[in-house]
């Protein structure tokens, strides 16, 4: 809510800036909050944000939330998980097939919440104006069960709810251990 509100009341034309500001307003107000109540110190989010405006796609990132991008049959992560697991991985300590059922593949090296010098990952695309597209935003409880081919394979579909109704149903048949979040945005 945070976000969007911030977003929503900045009058500045440059939407990158905007969401950074926004999701920053967010991390001070989770810091300041668990600050003032014991009993949820250290409380922490992940954030993913999509502002959409003339043909264009502006994006804000922090933890290991993702957002994906659908188009002529590819699927593109956008995103890149902040998270301890993902460093080894750019360290080259292990490879993605480790990756996928490390022990600490949950382990978040950024989140809302964690402290004032936080880094926002943003970045902005232009969206195809002749074909159609989707933007999946999703919480680790939907990447951690679904892989990249399924959800290929998902975005191929037309219908929103029909690709909704999928998401959830694998989530939960493969008894997610976490939470998850999914928005789906189109255009057909």
């Amino acid at each position: 809510k945070t976000i969007a509100e911030t977003f929503n009341t900045l009058k500045r034309a440059d939407y990158l800036s905007r969401l950074s500001m926004a999701m920053l307003s967010a991390n001070h107000e989770i810091l300041e909050f668990a600050g003032n109540n014991s009993n949820v110190e250290g409380m922490a989010t992940t954030s993913v944000a999509v502002f959409l405006s003339a043909g264009r796609a502006y994006w804000g990132h922090v933890g290991d939330s993702r957002i994906y991008f659908y188009s002529k049959g590819k699927l593109v992560q956008l995103t890149k998980d902040h998270s301890l697991v993902q460093k080894m991985v750019d360290e080259g300590l292990i490879t993605d097939t480790v990756a996928k059922n490390h022990p600490y593949k949950n382990v978040i090296i950024r989140a809302l919440g964690e402290t004032d010098g936080l880094t926002v990952d943003y970045s902005q695309f232009d969206l195809p104006s002749e074909d159609s597209w989707k933007i999946l935003l999703c919480s680790d409880g939907v990447s951690n069960q679904i892989t990249k081919e399924e959800l290929t394979i998902l975005l191929k579909e037309e219908e929103l709810d029909y690709i909704s109704d999928k998401i959830i149903n694998l989530v939960e048949d493969r008894g997610s251990p976490d939470n998850y979040t999914f928005i789906l945005i189109s255009k057909r």
